[in-house]
Protein backbone atom coordinates (compact mmCIF):
# COMPACT_ATOMS: atom_id res chain seq x y z
CA UNK A 1 0.00 0.00 0.00
CA UNK A 2 1.59 3.29 -1.28
CA UNK A 3 1.85 5.98 1.70
CA UNK A 4 3.56 9.65 2.43
CA UNK A 5 5.11 10.78 5.61
CA UNK A 6 5.30 14.15 4.94
CA UNK A 7 5.78 17.33 7.33
CA UNK A 8 2.84 19.76 7.90
CA UNK A 9 3.52 23.32 6.12
CA UNK A 10 3.56 25.50 9.23
CA UNK A 11 1.35 27.98 8.00
CA UNK A 12 -0.91 26.11 5.49
CA UNK A 13 -1.26 22.19 7.30
CA UNK A 14 -0.98 18.76 5.16
CA UNK A 15 0.09 19.43 1.30
CA UNK A 16 0.48 16.80 -1.31
CA UNK A 17 1.69 17.09 -5.06
CA UNK A 18 -1.94 16.03 -7.15
CA UNK A 19 -2.21 15.88 -10.69
CA UNK A 20 -5.13 17.61 -12.44
CA UNK A 21 -5.88 17.06 -16.36
CA UNK A 22 -9.41 16.69 -18.57
CA UNK A 23 -11.43 13.64 -17.58
CA UNK A 24 -10.38 10.37 -19.18
CA UNK A 25 -13.75 10.13 -21.29
CA UNK A 26 -12.84 13.96 -22.68
CA UNK A 27 -9.41 12.51 -23.50
CA UNK A 28 -10.53 9.90 -25.28
CA UNK A 29 -13.30 11.87 -27.21
CA UNK A 30 -9.98 14.87 -28.42
CA UNK A 31 -8.78 11.60 -29.69
CA UNK A 32 -10.95 10.47 -31.53
CA UNK A 33 -11.70 13.93 -33.25
CA UNK A 34 -8.05 14.47 -33.68
CA UNK A 35 -7.83 17.49 -30.99
CA UNK A 36 -4.96 17.85 -28.78
CA UNK A 37 -5.49 16.50 -25.22
CA UNK A 38 -3.91 19.17 -23.04
CA UNK A 39 -1.09 18.85 -20.74
CA UNK A 40 -2.13 17.86 -17.30
CA UNK A 41 -1.65 20.46 -14.39
CA UNK A 42 0.83 20.04 -11.18
CA UNK A 43 -1.34 21.19 -8.05
CA UNK A 44 -0.25 21.67 -4.36
CA UNK A 45 -3.30 20.49 -2.51
CA UNK A 46 -4.44 21.04 1.01
CA UNK A 47 -6.05 17.62 2.62
CA UNK A 48 -9.06 19.34 3.74
CA UNK A 49 -11.54 17.22 6.10
CA UNK A 50 -13.48 19.90 6.22
CA UNK A 51 -14.31 19.85 2.88
CA UNK A 52 -17.00 17.42 1.58
CA UNK A 53 -16.13 17.69 -1.61
CA UNK A 54 -12.47 18.50 -3.80
CA UNK A 55 -12.16 22.00 -4.96
CA UNK A 56 -9.54 23.74 -7.23
CA UNK A 57 -9.17 27.09 -8.27
CA UNK A 58 -10.47 28.79 -11.73
CA UNK A 59 -7.10 29.64 -12.59
CA UNK A 60 -6.47 25.29 -12.89
CA UNK A 61 -9.19 24.92 -15.53
CA UNK A 62 -8.54 27.12 -17.77
CA UNK A 63 -5.54 25.98 -19.74
CA UNK A 64 -7.61 22.29 -19.78
CA UNK A 65 -10.32 23.75 -22.00
CA UNK A 66 -13.30 22.52 -20.12
CA UNK A 67 -17.03 23.39 -19.91
CA UNK A 68 -18.67 23.43 -16.36
CA UNK A 69 -21.07 20.66 -15.95
CA UNK A 70 -23.26 22.70 -13.41
CA UNK A 71 -23.93 25.17 -10.44
CA UNK A 72 -23.43 23.90 -7.46
CA UNK A 73 -24.68 25.68 -3.84
CA UNK A 74 -21.42 25.24 -1.23
CA UNK A 75 -21.53 26.32 2.13
CA UNK A 76 -18.21 27.60 3.22
CA UNK A 77 -17.18 28.85 6.93
CA UNK A 78 -17.04 31.90 5.34
CA UNK A 79 -20.33 32.02 3.38
CA UNK A 80 -22.45 30.97 6.58
CA UNK A 81 -25.96 29.87 5.83
CA UNK A 82 -25.69 31.43 2.86
CA UNK A 83 -24.57 29.44 -0.11
CA UNK A 84 -21.92 30.48 -2.49
CA UNK A 85 -22.84 29.09 -6.05
CA UNK A 86 -19.67 27.56 -7.93
CA UNK A 87 -19.15 26.08 -10.99
CA UNK A 88 -18.67 22.31 -11.18
CA UNK A 89 -15.97 20.67 -13.93
CA UNK A 90 -15.29 17.06 -14.53
CA UNK A 91 -11.75 15.95 -14.20
CA UNK A 92 -8.89 13.53 -13.66
CA UNK A 93 -7.35 13.50 -10.43
CA UNK A 94 -3.95 11.55 -9.60
CA UNK A 95 -2.05 11.73 -6.32
CA UNK A 96 1.70 10.27 -7.92
CA UNK A 97 3.76 7.93 -6.31
CA UNK A 98 7.67 6.85 -7.12
CA UNK A 99 5.95 3.98 -8.71
CA UNK A 100 3.17 4.67 -11.34
CA UNK A 101 1.54 1.44 -10.98
CA UNK A 102 0.69 2.87 -7.44
CA UNK A 103 -0.81 6.21 -8.30
CA UNK A 104 -3.99 6.68 -6.75
CA UNK A 105 -6.49 7.90 -9.56
CA UNK A 106 -10.17 9.32 -9.89
CA UNK A 107 -9.86 9.13 -13.92
CA UNK A 108 -13.05 10.87 -14.10
CA UNK A 109 -14.67 13.21 -10.83
CA UNK A 110 -16.50 16.20 -10.90
CA UNK A 111 -14.86 19.28 -9.00
CA UNK A 112 -15.84 22.52 -7.80
CA UNK A 113 -13.64 25.76 -8.51
CA UNK A 114 -13.43 28.47 -5.50
CA UNK A 115 -10.91 30.95 -5.26
CA UNK A 116 -7.95 29.29 -3.79
CA UNK A 117 -4.73 30.88 -5.14
CA UNK A 118 -5.40 34.04 -2.75
CA UNK A 119 -4.49 31.47 -0.20
CA UNK A 120 -1.28 30.42 -1.69
CA UNK A 121 -3.33 27.17 -2.49
CA UNK A 122 -4.35 25.73 -5.97
CA UNK A 123 -6.63 22.71 -4.71
CA UNK A 124 -8.60 21.36 -1.88
CA UNK A 125 -8.62 17.62 -1.46
CA UNK A 126 -11.61 16.76 0.46
CA UNK A 127 -13.62 13.85 1.73
CA UNK A 128 -14.41 12.46 -1.74
CA UNK A 129 -10.93 11.63 -2.20
CA UNK A 130 -9.85 11.13 1.84
CA UNK A 131 -12.72 8.59 2.26
CA UNK A 132 -10.36 6.39 0.15
CA UNK A 133 -7.29 6.99 1.78
CA UNK A 134 -6.37 6.69 5.61
CA UNK A 135 -5.10 10.24 6.68
CA UNK A 136 -3.49 10.19 9.94
CA UNK A 137 -2.22 13.97 11.22
CA UNK A 138 0.41 13.58 14.17
CA UNK A 139 0.26 17.34 15.16
CA UNK A 140 3.05 16.39 18.19
CA UNK A 141 5.67 15.79 15.36
CA UNK A 142 4.20 18.07 12.98
CA UNK A 143 3.68 15.20 9.74
CA UNK A 144 0.92 13.60 8.63
CA UNK A 145 0.57 10.32 7.04
CA UNK A 146 -1.39 9.26 3.50
CA UNK A 147 -2.18 5.57 2.42
CA UNK A 148 -4.40 3.78 -0.04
Amino acid sequence: MPHFVLPCSPQVGPLINVIVGVSHPRGVFLLSQNQPVPPVQQLRGLLDTGASHTSVDPAVIVPLGLSPRRRAQIITPSTGATPHVALTYDVAVYIPTNDPALTWQAPAMEVSTLPLRNQGLDMLIGRDILSQTLLIYDGRTGTFTLSF
